[in-house]
């Protein structure tokens, strides 16, 4: 049976968009045939090596994944191209004795206009200027065009030689006082790094550059030549001239493109290429992890996977218990779909007290500390915030494994103790744990804030403004069956029927305002054409099961959490969704329901403060209502709206969706995750 096998594409040109520059084939159905074919290989590809920036920005904008293409350019081998003495045996043969030489040594194609150097040299002989010679090495489609019209202006200054044998190149290489590199003046040709720029560095032979562009740029930064106007002859012959008059230019050039050819070294580039193909290899540091269904191990999960397809080595050390359960129920050791499990530690107490989770904590740091020190070395750390502080386990790595650290800022602490009323302000202990946290933030290669709320904040607690990023998070679940609205199984199951369902789904945490929803379900306590659906676990959740019993309320639903291959059909049951925050939690934290609100494409009711990130992307999309916190008339108001209107329901819903598609999806946020890391080992290579 035929099994498919990862390729790696090397791209080194553009084609056949150079075959149509050049004119060497007209614009048909065989030529558009093989742009398809080109972007059909990239597509395929596992991995993409380009040899110049330029490249890689014309494959993204042509829809290639930024992602897989690597940057790794041209080089020298510099066991062979080294500075050589000048054949005295060549030169006489060439009659260039005592000349100053300049030289082309390539192709002689149709996209290098090199009647461009035979009218410099005709200037030169036409001015009476016999102290130049040019030598033209190499073979080629114009040739013998060249060597005609070379012969009809009766250029005396011009040697045109064969091609030579690989191993005699650096002999002809040292001939030249100057190399001359030169391309067609057409955008195309701004994206190509000739090869020979990189011999000439090697060899300590200075360069005129003829083409614009990126290799332009590197003659520029390293100082190893003058770049010209291509097809310019009056400008080359100038440039050249300056060369050969000014002596400390010239040494000054030759000594920079020795020190250049050490970067360019082929050998280091070729273990860069290599470490492009391997992949990164990465550890995330959770307690919560599959097949765990909190929403950090969904998260944790999505990325892991995706990584892992992207061929990168991951691995993941996280807790053996379930998050808020007793025990140890998971194995030490487990593999999904190649990502490298590794579990420790167990909860003692689970959620019984602060104290008992502050225990449970301290029995995960030193279980998951010793864990991560003791495997292998991996490229870079993920550290969440699941025990807080976590990422400290990752600023140990970078100071003794020197792993690069990633810092995916959940939740921010102890701010959030302080909002939630469990630690004072300003006492002692706050002042230790911010130190700790302020570390781990300097520490971090990249800070990860999930909104511009948050963003802020992280900066004002000390991170560099430098190495945050901004991605936020996503739905636990993005694909949705189409299917008539009585057709959701849950409906039967939960005895719902045509009901109108508002739904509460995920964290019942100290930072969501059960005030406003407890209060609405006592004023709708009596309309049996409603159904609310309490669906999760948390600290709230007693008190509000408190408030419904109190009341008396029949017409709701409470259930623990669902597993994620049932939560497309929880979110699609619901007919408005409900999303609550506390003032003073506002980029403290930001509840992943409502992007799985949005990905489900139902209208969102969205209580608490109006400048938070959830505010601001509703307002932007007009994909639901905004209650103030504890404003539970305006909430009750909003559902019997909706619960009246279900064109405008259906209509804010799917503004909803296409925003979730346009901007949050979990594809596009695992590309900046991935492009992220990229960043942070290229910044270490």
């Amino acid at each position: 049976m035929y099994k498919r096998r990862p390729f790696v594409f090397e791209l080194r040109d553009l084609w056949p968009e150079s075959i149509r520059v050049v004119g060497a084939m007209k614009d048909s159905w065989a030529l558009r045939m093989l742009e398809r074919l080109e972007l059909f290989l990239y597509r395929r590809a596992f991995r993409i090596i380009s040899v110049t920036h330029a490249f890689k920005k014309n494959l993204i904008s042509r829809g290639i994944k930024g992602d897989k293409i690597h940057v790794v350019t041209n080089g020298v081998d510099v066991s062979r191209f080294i500075p050589q003495t000048r054949d005295a045996t060549l030169v006489k043969e060439m009659g260039f004795e005592g000349r100053f030489i300049a030289g082309y040594i390539g192709t002689h194609g149709l996209a290098h206009a090199l009647e461009t150097l035979l009218e410099a040299a005709h200037a030169a002989q036409s001015q009476g200027d016999e102290s130049i010679g040019f030598v033209f090495l190499g073979d080629g489609a114009r040739k013998a065009e060249l060597k005609a019209k070379a012969q009809e202006l009766g250029l005396r200054n011009v040697r045109f030689v064969d091609s030579v044998a690989k191993d005699e190149v650096p002999r002809y290489w040292a001939l030249l006082d100057v190399a001359i590199i030169h391309l067609r003046r057409t955008p195309l040709f701004e994206t190509v790094i000739p090869s020979k720029l990189f011999e000439c560095m090697g060899m300590g032979i200075p360069v005129l550059h003829g083409v614009a562009g990126e290799s332009a740029e590197i003659v520029l930064s390293d100082q190893v030549g003058i770049p010209f106007v291509p097809e310019d002859a009056g400008e080359l012959l100038a440039s050249l001239r300056r060369l050969q008059s000014d002596k400390d230019l010239y040494s000054r050039l030759r000594e920079n493109c020795l020190q250049a050819a050490k970067k360019y070294d082929r050998t280091t580039l070729a273990l860069k290429m290599l470490e492009a193909l391997r992949g990164i290899k990465i550890l995330l540091l959770n307690q919560a992890f599959w097949p765990d269904v909190a929403a950090t191990a969904q998260h944790a999960d999505d990325l892991a996977r995706y990584l892992a397809a992207h061929g990168d080595n991951v691995s993941v050390v996280a807790s053996r218990s379930i998050y808020g359960e007793r025990g140890s129920s998971l194995p030490k050791r487990d593999n999904r779909e190649g990502i490298e499990i590794y579990r420790v530690g167990l909860q003692l107490f689970g959620k019984r007290g602060i104290t008992p989770r502050i225990f449970d904590f301290t029995l995960f740091y030193l279980a998951a500390a010793w864990r991560c020190l003791i495997l292998p070395r991996h490229d870079v750390v993920i550290c969440f915030t699941t025990p807080p502080f976590i990422a400290l386990v990752g600023v140990l790595l970078k100071w003794i494994k020197g792993t690069r650290l990633v810092y995916w800022t959940m939740d921010l602490y102890p701010e959030v103790a302080g909002a939630a009323g469990v630690m004072k302000r300003g006492s002692l202990l706050w002042s230790v744990l911010s130190w700790i946290d302020r570390l781990c933030l300097r520490n971090s290669d990249r800070v990860v804030a999930l909104g511009h709320c948050m963003e802020e904040k992280v900066i004002a607690k000390g991170a560099l403004p430098e190495t945050i990023r901004t991605i936020c998070v996503w739905s636990g679940a993005e694909n949705f069956p189409v299917r008539a609205r009585m057709d959701n199984p849950l409906r039967k199951e939960w005895k719902i029927g045509e009901r109108f369902t508002i739904l509460y789904v995920g964290n019942f945490g100290l930072g969501h305002d059960m005030e406003a929803i407890a209060g609405a379900v006592e004023q709708l306590k009596n309309e049996d054409e409603i159904r609310w659906l309490f669906i999760g676990e948390g600290k709230t959740k007693p008190i509000l099961e408190e408030r419904v019993r109190a009341c008396g309320a029949k017409n709701v639903t409470i259930s623990g959490y669902q597993t994620r291959e049932q939560l497309p059909d929880v979110l699609d049951v619901g007919d408005a969704h409900l999303v609550t925050l506390l003032p003073g939690w506002e980029g403290l934290i930001l509840p992943s329901k409502f992007f799985s609100i949005l990905a489900a494409g139902k209208p969102v009711l969205w209580v608490g403060p109006r400048e938070s990130e959830c505010g601001t992307i509703l307002r932007g999309t007009q994909c639901g209502f905004e209650m103030a916190s504890g404003d539970s008339n305006s909430l009750t108001e909003k559902i019997r709206f909706l619960m009246t209107h279900r064109t405008e329901a259906g209509e804010m819903g799917q503004r909803g969706r296409a925003a979730y598609e346009a901007k949050y999806s979990s594809q596009r946020a695992c590309e900046k995750w991935r492009a992220v890391l990229i960043d942070v080992i290229q910044k270490r290579r």
